[in-house]
């Protein structure tokens, strides 16, 4: 009978009453072996995160987990991660870095004030100023008032309670 530690002799893991330990250096043991347990944390060891009973961290080292898995909460702000507003379950801020939120998304309320966001005059419930810049209001919309005297309005003599005197003798 030969020594397992004897130097130049190899012995197979499943050799009957052979037991080695994952920790044997230059030993694999697979992490699906029978009465085996691997911590996820061991030096050269990959443990696929669809393995029955792991658990596996969004933020472990080479670890990447996609955001659709089920049961995986990763927050918008993870590094190198992507997550779609759309997604079923995620709230993301309007003001989050690099995340554009339409106006007129569901649930979503955004200020007609807020920088980079244009906003119709006739949205709902949005009143705009016609004094406010890049706003521009037809003369002739229900309740405008333009002064006939103001920069850029021509008036018609025609128009009505508009005076225009005689240019001209009879």
């Amino acid at each position: 009978m030969v020594s397992p530690k004897a130097p130049g002799v190899e012995v197979p893991p499943n050799a009957p009453g052979v037991e080695v330990s994952p920790k044997a250096p230059g030993v694999k043991v697979p992490p699906k072996a029978p009465g085996v347990e691997v911590s996820p944390k061991a030096p050269g060891v990959e443990v696929s995160p669809k393995a029955p009973g792991v658990e596996v961290p969004p933020n472990a080292p080479g670890v990447e987990v996609s955001p659709k898995a089920p049961g995986v909460k990763v927050p918008p702000k993870a590094p190198g991660v992507e997550v779609s507003p759309k997604a079923p379950g995620v709230e993301v801020s309007p003001k989050a870095p690099g995340v554009e939120v339409p106006p007129n998304a569901p649930g979503v309320e955004v200020s007609p004030k807020a920088p980079g966001v244009k906003v119709p005059p006739k949205a709902p419930g949005v009143e705009v100023s016609p004094k406010a810049p890049g706003v521009e209001v037809s003369p002739k919309a229900p309740g405008v008032k333009v002064s006939p005297n103001a920069p850029g309005v021509e008036v018609s003599p025609k128009a009505p309670g508009v005076w225009c005197p005689l240019m001209h003798q009879v």
